[in-house]
This record gives structure tokens, sequence and C-alpha cells, in this order.
């Protein structure tokens, strides 16, 4: 995929983007009822020539929502406002003139009309160019810029059906729709470190509780005499142990127990995102790059009803920056911290773990040649899981997991201003990881492979309110897999780190993505 060059901090604007912000800024429909308007007027729908003003003046087929003459039009277009347009010329050669409610500048359309058609060009100020054509033979009407072509006809635009002029002329607009779900993917990228963090927690207490209660958990001492010592494990009363002197040297120990207390922890993590598709005949594709730092810390208690469960509760903090570029110019910086708590709970094999995070990001949305569009979200996000792990053999244990995953996104008033809309989305996952423990130079090594399939079961909201189709396709229903493999490394006296890498995706979807982190217990 090609991307075409993500400048953060603005620049000019190219002529493919303009339909996008065309739309984005209100008064899109305005203009093009407007002007619409207008020529119906000037040309009365019929096919001569030398019509003059008062003629045009006269006329009365004006297009829904629409009333008055061309010198002084007002327009209301459900979901936008009211917008006024102001003609001034004569009906073969004329201006318009065009404002509306919440539309920074002037739009304004120069006229052209002859025996056969008449011709519409509108600018507005730092937005860009489009241009309207009518044939007064056929009544056809064509919309053009360089994102597309539309053409319709006068009558079905007098039927109401105005929204057939915008189908392919919504580039940068499906854009816009689909930055809730780039915010969201931000999100859920940073929950996913805070995850990986757990579950090393998680997998620590339960091999530390294991072997102070000597319970199995993948720990207990194996059955065949002298492969414990070669890994580092406790030799076993065996007379084959004698026999074999490679095994009577003492080997080195495990990392010793740390009491258990408070712990703080710090994670640096990227991930890598592209989408490629068409939709209504647009480019979707997109290419998505997320980093940042999650750190927390928490408190550990243990021997709440059992010798072997534990309670950990933390509170947690970072920062999370995701860029986004597109096939059609477009581009986004999303950026903004990061706080929550977590609570897991372990008791022998089983093991739960509640999660809330609120981002606060603020948005750059950039059309190439133009100004940046700022707006702001809030994205509060809640994870649940449940797990339990069982012992393959001595040093190998499995452990399915199920979860979900809850994202409540809420726009600020800008964002509401231009029709974007608050919204909810549900995930479930489910699968299982695979890990294997061993002690390497008395460094104690977890090693684990998750695998885990992921749905979007549930997307409501979060798009443009005053759009009855969707402009972008969403990731409800669809199954993502993901494979995650991982290193732990435990080097006792409270201090452990660790590696993860992983990789996702469906069709037309790829990702992957890198953590690193490290924890100390005090």
């Amino acid at each position: 995929m090609t991307t075409l060059g993500l400048n953060y901090g603005g620049a000019t604007m190219t002529l493919r983007a303009f339909c996008s912000r065309l739309r984005n800024s209100r008064f899109f429909k305005v203009l093009v009822a407007s002007s619409v308007a207008a020529l119906v007027a000037w040309v009365g729908l019929v096919g001569v020539a030398g019509i003059d003003s008062a003629q045009a003046q006269g006329t009365t087929g004006l297009p829904p929502g629409c009333s008055g003459s061309p010198g002084s039009l007002t327009c209301t277009i459900p979901g936008v406002g009211t917008g006024t347009c102001n003609f001034s010329g004569s009906a073969s050669q004329g201006t318009l003139t065009c404002t509306a409610p919440g539309v920074q500048g002037t739009v304004v359309c120069n006229s052209n009309a002859s025996s056969t058609g008449a011709t519409l060009t509108c600018t507005a100020p730092g937005i860009g160019t489009i241009k309207e054509t009518i044939n007064f033979a056929t009544g056809a009407l064509t919309v053009s810029d360089q994102c597309g072509t539309v053409t319709t006809t006068l009558s079905a635009l007098q039927t109401g059906n105005v929204s057939a002029l915008f189908a392919p002329l919504i580039c940068s607009r499906q854009f816009q729709a689909a930055l809730a779900s780039v915010a969201r993917a931000a999100s859920q990228a940073g929950m996913t470190v805070v995850q990986s963090q757990i579950t090393s927690i998680r997998d620590e207490i339960q091999r530390r509780r294991s072997a102070a209660t000597g319970g199995p958990l993948g720990y207990a001492a194996d059955p065949w005499p002298g492969d414990e010592q070669a890994l580092g494990y406790a030799a076993s009363k065996s007379s084959r142990v004698r026999e074999n002197p490679l095994y009577a040297k003492a080997q080195p120990a495990a990392p010793k127990a740390n009491e258990y207390g408070l712990a703080v922890w710090g994670q640096g993590f990227g991930d890598y995102e592209e989408r490629t598709g068409t939709f209504n005949g647009t480019d979707i594709g997109r290419i998505t790059r997320t980093w940042g730092f999650i750190g927390g810390i928490d408190k550990t208690f243990t021997n709440l009803n059992t010798a072997s469960d534990a309670l950990v509760l933390g509170l947690l903090s970072g920062d999370v920056t995701a860029g986004v570029d597109t096939k059609i110019g477009s581009a986004a910086r999303i950026t903004g911290p990061s706080v929550g708590v977590y609570g897991i709970y372990v008791n022998g094999g089983f093991a739960t773990d509640l999660t809330f995070k609120a981002d606060f990001f603020g948005v750059d949305q950039m059309q190439a040649g133009s100004s940046t569009t700022s707006l702001g979200l809030d994205n509060y996000t809640v994870a649940f899981n449940l797990n339990y792990k069982s012992d393959l053999n001595r040093s190998w244990w499995l452990e399915p997991t199920v979860g979900t995953l809850h994202t409540n996104t809420a726009w600020n008033g800008t964002a509401h201003d231009l029709g974007l809309t608050d919204g909810d989305t549900w995930r479930v996952q489910g699968g299982a990881r695979l890990g294997w423990n061993t002690v390497w130079n008395t460094v104690q090594v977890d090693s684990t492979l998750a695998a885990l399939a992921y749905d979007d079961v549930s997307i409501r909201g979060g798009t443009i309110s005053t759009v009855a189709a969707p402009l972008v396709p969403t990731d409800e229903g669809k199954v993502f897999g993901q494979l995650i493999g991982k290193l732990n490394f435990d080097y006792g006296n409270g201090l452990s780190s660790y590696l993860e890498g992983e990789v996702r995706g469906r069709e037309g979807v790829f990702g992957a993505a890198g953590r690193v982190g490290l924890r100390y217990k005090f």
C-alpha cells in the first residue's frame, strides 16, 4: 500500500481531498442544494439561449428545502442547517455567494450558461474547487472533483433524492467516519499492553504459590529422576541420581521468592496495522502506526481464603500516539494520556482479572493541501478475562481463556458539530495459552504462546449521524486471528522483564506488534 505523506503540521491541501473537507465542514449539502437551485432558476430547465435575469427570477422549480429567488435563496438541509445564497450577474454569467451557520468563510460559485448547458464552478478558502454542469437537453447534472464524478438528474433532485449526488464524493469523509475506529484500536492496543503485564503477574504468582504450597501447576517434581536437576530444580531422592555422577553436582538454584508487596512496572510498545480494500468505489486503504508507554504500581495480597490464592490491585498511567496515513491523501494524528485501575485474583490454576482504562485523545485530521481539523474524544475501556491453567507434565501447562472488551467513545463538541456521534463496541475473545518453564543460568524463563480469536460482535455509533448509509465498512461480526509469543525472565530479588511479539489479522487486515516490559517488586 502507498501512503501519501503524513504531515502532522498540516500544509496545503490537494484537490483530491477537497470533497471530504467540503462535506466535513457542513456546507457541502448547502452548497450543492443552493447551487443546483440557482442553476434550475437560471435556466428554467429549458434549453434555449438568451434567458435574462427577469426570467430566471420568476422560476419556481427549486430543489427540496429551498425557497426564494436566485438573488436570495434560503435552503434548509436536514442535519446541516439553513444556508443563505445571493446571486449577482446575468443568467449567462454570474456569481453565487453562499454562507451557512458553522461554515467558516464564504463559498463563491461562478456560473456560465449557454443554449446547451450551464457550468457552475465553486471554491471555498482553504478547501478547493468543485464543478457542476447541467445538460439542458437531458436534464443531467454532473458534479466532479478529483475524488470522482457523480451524474444524476434534476428531476431526481427535485423529488428529494439529494443524497444521490454524494455517493462517490466522500473520499475523506469516509476517513473521518473511520476516525472513531482508529482511536478505538489505539485504546485497545494500550489495553493489550496492560493485559500482557497482567499475564506476567499471574504466571509469577501461580509459579511461586505452587512452589510454596507444593501444588502442581507445571512445577511439581518430575517422576523421571535426574531431569529436574538438569533444569535446575531440586533433586529427587532416587538411586538413579546416585548412580549417575552427571547429576550429583549441585545445579544452579531457581530465583528466590520475594516477599509479596508493592511493585512498579513499565512497558514500551509499538503496533503496526495495514488495511486494504475499496468501498463504494473509494480506496479505503490505510496504515496505522501506534506507539507509547504504559506503567503502573500494584500491591499483592496473599492467603486471603486459601494458601494458594492472591489478590493484586493496581493503578496505571501512560501515553499513546497513533499516526494514520490513507491512500486518498488524508492523515490523522491521535495522541493523549491514559489512566486506569486493574485487579487480579488467583487461586491455584484459576485466575480472573478486570481492568478499566480511560484514554483522553486529541485528534488532528489533516487533508493534503489544507489546514488541520482538531477534534477530541475520550475512550473508556473495560476488559474482563477468565482463565484456568492445567499441567500437561512437569514443566508444560495449558491455559484456556475467554474474555470481553467494551469500549465507549465520547466525542467533544467540535466533533459533534461535524455530525460525529458517540458510540460503543463489544468484543468477545477466546483461545488458549501454552507455556513451558525452565531455569537458565539462575534466571527463571517462562515461555508462552497464545492463540486467540476475537470478534467485535456489536459496534454502535461513533460515526456520522447525518449519513443514512455507512461511509465505511466496520469490523462488526468479522473474526480476527491473533498469535502472541512471549518470553518472561525472572532474575530474582524482585526484578523481572519480558519480550513479546504479536501478529493478527483477517482478510484485508494485517497487524503486528512488539512490546518490552520491566517490573520490580520492593
